[in-house]
């Protein structure tokens, strides 16, 4: 028997912040828009300020009334039983598996949603479309699954993976109302198997966007619209996964062992030799669009002290502008053509209140802060 076989349309999503605010509004808008994301959980770091905690606060109050549920958790409400492959002592990394664990248990309860996603502030899930300069035989040299990882997938694998998913890839968006919920449904309907995954955990590959932008764009607060330079070689090595809950059998066994957020349930999404994440990328009908983001929404998280991982400041900011470069010079126009439909959904002035104006209060603060 599976869980809640009967879900109300929409998606749910968990995110763990530390004063991501900038990030965060934008991400909220971009996603109830695009998906639509109905039903959030944001995990709150130990180390976020009572600054953002107010904020956070406040948001959750102006998006009620636009039917988008925000639960902010300060603790985890209960504890569930997981073993932990491979081991490790990092406090991030066991209370990110703690997010995945509880988040997933949370929704399968709530049993509302029937998608979930777990990514981060500054990913925002799209279709792949296929891009004018793909090459396939860059991505089997560029690519994990060339290192001989075990269990990895075959070449042969790889290629009718690719087939089945092209011709999905080539519809994907067309029209500009469908939203990637519409669009699943559409693909079911046809009765077509390959895309969502029958497994239950559909991988999305990462398509990285740097900082270059326009002079035209330079005052546009939304990454979305404002850096539209995407990484000129994608690769595979990157990906998350959406999952489709009511496919998780009623004991949950398959939440029983976690991995890591890119590979959160390997009995549901299956192993990956060493690598927990990856996924082909011309074999991925969505794409997770990983932005560096503005100098603002960088310095902010941590108070420019940033978190356990590493310190983010100016340089680091432009360092790893450099590592997923180079980038293309052509521009990328679709990541940001939600805004119209945002507008269109709520209204202009709600528009503002939800999105614009706290964006630009907050990016005014982090510029005084750091004299920017």
């Amino acid at each position: 028997m599976k869980h809640h076989p009967n879900p109300n349309p929409g998606f749910a999503a968990c995110l763990i912040v530390l004063d991501d605010t900038i990030r965060l509004l934008e991400w909220i808008a971009y996603h109830y828009t695009v998906l639509p994301l109905t039903s959030l959980v944001i995990v709150l770091d130990p180390n976020t300020s009572n600054s953002s905690i107010a904020e956070l606060n406040s948001m959750v109050l102006r998006w009620a009334d636009f039917g988008l549920i925000i639960s902010i958790w300060h603790s985890f409400p209960r504890f569930y039983n997981y073993s932990v492959w491979p081991k490790t002592s990092s406090e991030y990394g066991n209370r990110q598996r703690r997010m995945l664990s509880s988040c997933t248990h949370h929704f399968l309860d709530r049993a509302k949603e029937k998608y979930l996603i777990l990514t981060d502030t500054d990913e925002f899930l799209s279709f792949n479309f296929i891009l004018p300069d793909e090459d396939i035989s860059h991505f089997n040299r560029n690519s994990i699954f060339s290192l001989g990882a075990k269990d990895t997938p075959s070449i042969g694998k790889r290629a009718r993976d690719r087939l089945e998913a092209w011709p999905i890839r080539a519809i994907a968006g067309r029209n500009p109302n469908q939203t990637i919920l519409s669009f699943i449904e559409s693909q079911q309907e046809l009765q077509q198997t390959y895309f969502p995954a029958q497994s239950g955990c559909t991988r999305i590959v990462g398509l990285a966007y740097g900082t270059n932008t326009t002079d035209d764009l330079e005052d546009e607060p939304l990454m979305t619209k404002k850096y539209q330079h995407r990484q000129k070689y994608p690769h595979d090595k990157f990906s998350k996964v959406m999952l489709e809950l009511p496919k998780i059998s009623e004991s949950r066994d398959e939440l029983n062992h976690i991995e890591s957020i890119h590979n959160p349930f390997p009995k549901l999404c299956g192993m990956n030799g060493k690598h927990s994440s990856g996924q082909d990328f011309s074999g991925s009908v969505l794409k997770v669009a990983h932005y560096v983001g503005t100098i603002e929404g960088w310095l902010e998280r941590g108070g420019g002290k940033g978190s356990h991982l590493y310190r983010q400041d100016r340089k680091s900011w432009e360092d790893k502008n450099t590592q997923f470069g180079p980038y293309t010079e052509e521009l990328d126009l679709y990541m940001g053509a939600w805004v119209d439909f945002f507008i269109a959904k709520v209204g202009i002035h709600s528009a503002d209140e939800l999105l614009y104006k706290p964006i630009r209060q907050r990016i005014r603060v982090i510029r005084d802060v750091f004299m920017l």
